[in-house]
């Protein structure tokens, strides 16, 4: 039994979601969350660079410094999704142009 994690990426919504076999759908045409050896998190919100925020003296209604966003944050505005399965039990060939490699990890997946 091997996990495989694999996080993916592609330009568009209907690009990513033409890589997955049928099985993986359910009756109205929609990705499931899970199946028997694999899971995924769909749509996934990736930020590039974190929003600055800075405590000012001024306060709000309640009497809490108020904070404001010095630079905002960027996302990566493509489709993201972390899909887990099992070598073993989902037999899928993903193209390793929708592959993703990250030096850090934001996701792990409990067993």
């Amino acid at each position: 039994m091997e996990y495989v994690d694999l996080y993916l990426r592609a330009d568009t919504e209907k690009e990513l979601l033409d890589v997955f076999p049928l099985f993986m759908f359910d009756e109205n045409d929609e990705l499931k969350d899970a199946g028997h050896g694999w899971a995924i998190d769909w749509d996934i919100l990736v930020i590039i660079k974190k929003p600055v925020f800075e405590r000012v003296e001024e306060r709000d209604e309640k009497g809490a410094p108020k904070i404001v966003v010095v630079e905002p944050g960027v996302h990566d505005e493509r489709f993201h999704a972390n899909f887990r399965y099992r070598s073993d039990l989902v037999d899928i060939t993903i193209p390793d142009r929708f592959i993703v490699r990250p030096t850090v990890l934001s996701k792990s997946w409990s067993v």
